[in-house]
């Protein structure tokens, strides 16, 4: 990591709370009959899960789950495997002693809560789509270009996140759209996998050196007896002549040519179906929570793994599906482990940053910040306030992202149109105000100065200097005219990038909208799929005048537009 990004994820560790995640469990005593202990501890349950449909984040999921644990009679009553299961378990997903260890306890985890948020994310996602009452294909292949459509393919972080976060971001590697694919069907009950070369059992799927992925090609999901294929990276399915209904594994194994477009004929002719799924989601506590309905939604928690392994086998052949199991998983990326890596909140070392938020800030585009005479917390405070705008976009329960994904697209639309304003509005005070940047550098060559006095009294263990100097830095940055100065020249700097992302988000908005419209009322509407065009407009224009290029960004952009234009009745 740079020493720049090493200086916003400092500051953001620092300015970070503790939140309701950190609460102390306390014992809950109870001295009623069997009985009554019964009736009281699943309504104590039913009332800690409830919170969970207002406020379903990551922090408010783990203290849930931390006070669930303190009933003592909510974890008497939970089921454990038998050693039996966890040996046969852990010999069958190669895990480690301590995963095994996780795997049989019946108190939650880090990594539960955040699988659990993922679930209910996902899950009122896909509500809102309306599936009932659909096909399970038709259902499958809505909710995978909703998935598509939603989360473009980037490059930027070349290691597949959490599910959750990928759709939060909305964008990520073809392997991360691959997670979410999974993720997503699971929510609707369809069961999905990975498609690839032989070699995906053992590959890593994460090069330090070079960032490949694991060579996974399809993705596939089974419907009754038959499997039937998609293609994350390019977002569409894989279709056989008749180009009506996606090609079945059965078909590809009696004609590799379908596949000819992905892969040759030989290297298809070594593909192999792979079984992935979170270790949280095979445990006996996860089950028993899926029973209970946290957030009131649905959310589809638990995977029986031996029944569904025995159904593929029978319905695929017995030595057509493999669990993808990686020997090497330095980075813990693999779809048994990532939950895991991205529950960790807390690192080793004072510049050490979570994953999940090492993740958010390599998506912020730092690069379009110009280079400044500031370095360590001075540096990090600007990085912060130009990264805050574009993750308040995509985080959090309330997010524009988080609203967009769920459906509530007016709700979306009127707070992507305010930051669209106050983008604006930056963008237009920082082109008249000639002033500015003279100012900003007179600025920060004066904190630099105040920065640098401070750390020479530390290094020097003067008390007392260091005393004076961190209040002068104090009252320097403290100062109104200085805030302002700092804020108006950051906020006109994010101003044209955070334009574009507002406008690519909004006419995924109204494209979302509309094309949901037609889905529903089976009726074509060309005059809304006009202003749908025009938000992609808008937003190529604005992107174009970012100076830089968002390509992947910008093609998927052009993609929908596409789309858009031909339902608008355009070319």
């Amino acid at each position: 990591m740079t020493l720049a990004r090493r200086g916003v994820s400092a500051v953001i560790l620092a300015l970070g709370v503790c939140g309701v995640g950190c609460a102390e469990k306390k014992k809950i005593v109870t001295t009623q009959s069997s009985a009554a202990d019964d009736v009281s501890t699943r309504d104590a349950e039913a009332s800690l899960l409830a919170t969970l449909e207002a406020t379903p984040d990551f922090d408010h999921c783990k203290a849930a789950l931390n006070q669930l644990d303190a009933i003592d009679q909510s974890v008497k009553g939970r089921p454990r495997p038998a050693a039996a299961d966890v040996q046969e378990t852990a010999k069958l997903l190669r895990l480690t002693q301590a995963e095994a260890g996780e795997y049989a306890q019946p108190t939650f985890t880090n990594a539960d809560a955040g699988y659990l948020e993922q679930s209910l994310f996902l899950r009122s996602a896909v509500n809102a789509l309306e599936l009932s009452g659909k096909p399970p294909l038709d259902q499958a292949r809505l909710v995978f270009e909703w998935v598509c459509r939603t989360v473009y393919v980037s490059d930027r972080v070349k290691w597949p996140g959490a599910p959750g976060l990928t759709l939060e971001a909305g964008q990520g590697s073809a392997l991360a759209r691959a997670y979410l694919i999974l993720a997503a069907w699971q929510q609707v009950g369809l069961h999905g996998c990975f498609i690839g070369p032989k070699s995906l059992k053992d590959a890593a799927p994460f090069s330090p050196g070079d960032g490949t992925a694991a060579p996974v090609r399809l993705c596939g999901v089974k419907v009754d007896k038959n499997l039937y294929l998609f293609n994350p990276a390019t977002g569409e399915p894989l279709l056989g002549p008749a180009g009506k209904t996606p090609v079945t594994w059965a078909e590809l194994s009696a004609n590799l040519e379908l596949a000819k477009d992905v892969a040759g004929v030989g290297q298809v002719s070594q593909w192999q179906v792979f079984y992935a799924a979170p270790l949280q989601a095979i445990t006996a506590r996860m089950a028993w929570l899926q029973g209970r309905d946290p957030g009131h939604v649905g959310a589809v928690l638990a995977v029986d793994l031996p029944r569904l392994l025995k159904e593929f086998a029978a319905d695929l052949g017995p030595k057509t599906v493999q669990l993808w199991l990686t020997e090497s998983d330095p980075l813990s990326v693999s779809p048994w482990r990532v939950q895991e890596r991205y529950a960790e909140v807390d690192r080793k070392g004072a510049q050490a940053t979570a994953p999940r938020d090492e993740h958010k800030i390599l998506l912020v585009p730092l690069e379009l910040l110009p280079t400044i005479n500031l370095e360590g917390l001075p540096l990090g405070s600007i990085r912060f306030e130009f990264a805050m705008p574009f993750m308040n976009l995509h985080y959090g329960p309330n997010a524009a992202m988080h609203l967009l994904a769920r459906g509530q697209f007016k709700e979306a639309t009127t707070q992507l149109s305010e930051v669209r304003m106050q983008a604006d509005a930056a963008k237009t005070r920082a082109a008249r105000d000639p002033q500015l940047q003279a100012d900003f550098v007179k600025w920060a060559d004066q904190l630099q100065a105040f920065s640098a006095a401070l750390a020479r009294a530390q290094q020097r263990n003067d008390a007392a200097a260091e005393a004076n100097a961190r209040q002068s830095l104090d009252a320097f940055v403290r100062s109104p005219r200085n805030l302002e100065t700092q804020r108006v020249w950051v906020t006109g700097k994010a101003a044209k990038p955070l334009l574009a992302e507002a406008n690519f988000m909004l006419a995924l908005c109204v494209h979302e909208r509309t094309l949901r419209l037609r889905q529903w009322t089976g009726t074509p509407d060309p005059g809304a799929w006009k202003v749908a065009l025009d938000w992609w407009d808008r937003y190529l224009d604005a992107s174009a005048q970012t100076g830089e290029a968002f390509e992947s960004r910008d093609a998927h952009a052009k993609k929908l537009r596409t789309q858009a234009a031909g339902l608008a009745g355009q070319k």
